[in-house]
Order: structure tokens, then C-alpha cells, then sequence
């Protein structure tokens, strides 16, 4: 997908995962992704790191793809953490 004119690692991994349907793949190049999780995991961190990030998403097999849309979603919507 990075080989096409400007469509970037984030974008390509992006695009891949959604359109193939994979629903286990994890990508660790979304940008709001890290700071979302910390903030619905409560974890007090401005936003996690990818060690973090990675642990948590293991706990999320075999729906780490959609896991981590629903975040981004519930993110950028501002659902308030329960």
C-alpha cells in the first residue's frame, strides 16, 4: 500500500487491515490509539507506550482489530469513561 502516491505507513496499515476484514491484526501506527487506551484504561499516563499498549491489546485476541476501532471511535466521539 506505501508504494502508492501518498498513502503513508499509518494509512497503508490502516487499509489493510479494514479491507481485508482481519480481525486480530494490531497496528501500533494510529496516532490517537495510544492516548485513548490510557484514558479508558485509566492508566494516568498522557497516553501509552507501545510496550503498554501491546500488552493490553493481547487481552483483546481474537478482536484486537476491532477492539482498537471501537476505541478510536468512542475516542473521538469523547464517550466519557465509565
Amino acid at each position: 500500500m506505501t508504494r502508492l502516491p501518498g498513502i503513508g505507513p499509518t494509512y497503508g496499515t490502516l487499509i489493510v487491515m479494514r479491507s481485508t476484514g482481519a480481525t486480530d491484526m494490531m497496528t501500533f501506527l494510529e496516532p490517537r490509539l495510544p492516548g485513548y487506551a490510557a484514558r479508558f484504561y485509566r492508566t494516568g499516563s498522557g497516553a501509552m507506550t507501545r510496550d503498554e499498549l501491546e500488552a493490553v491489546s493481547e487481552k483483546w485476541r481474537p478482536f484486537r482489530t476491532w477492539t482498537a476501532v471501537l476505541l478510536r471511535v468512542a475516542g473521538d466521539r469523547g464517550v466519557p469513561v465509565p
